[in-house]
């Protein structure tokens, strides 16, 4: 991030007299906590509200009212008893008697948009400690107004501008967190805000509809409460909406919501609470002797005979939440149709991604779904993938199978030859608004793509009668096929 510049340009000897001192106070107060909160239940170590205390190498910076200099950075020299009162030095700059400055904080997070206003980013927030407040500093904007210089000691009285959030999180199993979104419908987080050097007033230049705080590979164990902290700006926009939270593990994503949500003041604290459910990245490692090992349910079920979510080909958000039932979510989607295909425009002759014919559309070589695009790798989290067809052709020949019922749900029982086994529903496919042959045939998409015919890409596919892998025109990439995960 760009830093504002520190300079001052005087062709001639200015009004006003220069201070011999070149030092000023600074004072801050703590955040207020909503009534979500408790004194013993807020701070990192537990025992007060957010206190906000000014640490060794804080820079302010310091903006004369008359327009006749830019803003200029002042370095701290010393903490008070009190830590939320602490001295800064300008070094060269020393202040006019009389005249006005206000003063803004943190000096280093600002990019200078004109001599009028900053511009201040609420992007790239992480947090390297369960519970920590140690990423907030950066991102807790705080203005100053304006005061005359004296030659006694200069105050700057520094509000905050920003709201704080803390999310408390149970988590459903053990696992290293990398990251928690919040998410709504419509756009309320300020990803870039300007300040007014006229008056402190804050305003978002463009906001988006989620904001994520990285964590630095957190552990939690199963029922532990991961708490983590989000800097915003202010805003009216979630009031009486809700917000969803998505957490994000190595082994897993967690979805919850958090509801009764109110107007977000700013120099405010805010608490919430929600609880993960057990998801999918929950889901066993089944070692058949092979290779890899492969997962006990497919992705997006909680039990093996359960079908689980429908994907097209290299998406990774299903457009069906299926049981055993030949049902579906209306409002959902049109449909699995080359004109809702994310790798096309319309037609199977036009791919846009993972081509290796340009008969079929760009060509760019790629034949196996990269990470980003491996709904069980983004889905589940680092450990997880979608089988290559090499691996379902291991399947097939180095395991015995048997068309078997689960409860009552037919599909084919994988046995390895170290006695362990694994049970795959015939789930059928998905196009249009209906699930075809459930029951009768199971579908399941591979990572790898059909060089020969790339608007097609490799399946397990199996009946009560055959078992194969193969790429013919039931696969077309938009249809819905469910996925069974594999891990290493």
């Amino acid at each position: 991030m760009a830093v504002v510049a520190a300079m001052c340009s005087c062709t001639k000897e200015q009004e006003g007299t220069y201070m011999d001192s070149h030092t000023v106070a600074a004072c801050a107060d703590d955040l207020i906590c909503n009534s979500g909160f408790t004194r013993t239940a807020i701070t990192q170590n537990g025992d007060s509200a957010p206190a906000f205390e000014w640490k060794p190498g804080d820079v302010i910076g310091v903006i004369p009212m008359d327009g006749r200099t830019v803003q200029s950075n002042y370095e701290m020299t010393e903490i008070d008893s009190d830590p939320r009162v602490a001295s800064f030095d300008g070094g060269v700059w020393a202040l006019k008697e009389g005249r006005e400055y206000a003063a803004y904080y943190p000096f280093g997070r600002v990019i200078a948009d004109s001599r009028d206003s900053l511009g201040f980013s609420f992007l790239g927030q992480t947090q390297s400690a369960n519970n920590s407040l140690e990423h907030i500093g950066g991102y807790d904007l705080m203005y100053a107004s304006a005061v005359a210089a004296s030659s006694g000691t200069t105050t700057f009285r520094f509000k905050h501008l920003i709201s704080l959030i803390r999310i408390q999180i149970t988590v459903p199993h053990t696992d290293e967190y990398t990251a928690v979104t919040l998410e709504s419908a419509s756009d309320w987080f300020a990803g870039k805000a300007a300040l007014s050097l006229a008056d402190g007033t804050m305003a978002p230049v463009y906001s988006l509809k989620s904001c994520t705080v990285a964590l630095d590979n957190i552990a939690v164990e199963e029922g532990g409460v991961l708490t983590v902290w989000f800097a915003m700006l202010p805003t009216g926009a979630l009031n009486g909406k809700t917000l969803a939270v998505i957490l994000t593990g190595r082994n897993g994503i967690c979805n919850m919501d958090i509801s009764g949500l109110k107007e977000f003041e700013r120099g405010k604290a805010y608490s919430f609470k929600c609880s993960a459910p057990i998801q999918p990245g929950g889901m066993e490692c089944v070692d058949l002797g092979l290779s890899v090992k492969w997962a006990s349910c497919n992705l997006g079920a909680n039990a093996p005979e359960v079908y689980g979510d429908y994907y097209a080909w290299g998406e990774v958000s299903p457009y069906y939440s299926g049981g055993s039932q030949n049902t579906w979510e209306d409002g959902k989607s049109s449909g699995y149709a080359w004109g809702s295909y994310r790798w096309c425009n319309a037609s199977s002759s036009t791919m846009t991604r993972y081509c290796t014919d340009p008969t079929y559309g760009t060509q760019d070589g790629c034949v196996t779904l990269l990470p980003e695009d491996d709904a069980a790798h983004v889905q589940l989290g680092d450990r997880w993938r979608m089988p290559t067809g090499e691996e379902f052709q291991e399947l097939l020949d180095k395991c015995n199978t048997e068309w078997t019922k689960v409860n009552g749900v037919n599909g084919i029982k994988v046995t390895g030859l170290n006695g362990n086994s694994i049970f795959l529903p015939a789930s059928g496919y998905r196009t249009g608004t209906g699930i075809y042959l459930a029951g009768l045939y199971g579908y399941y998409w591979s990572s790898s793509l059909a060089e020969s015919k790339p608007c097609n890409a490799f399946t397990l596919y199996f009946s009560q009668y055959m078992k194969y892998t193969n790429n013919n025109e039931i696969n077309n990439r938009c249809y819905g096929q469910v996925i069974r995960p594999v891990c290493e």
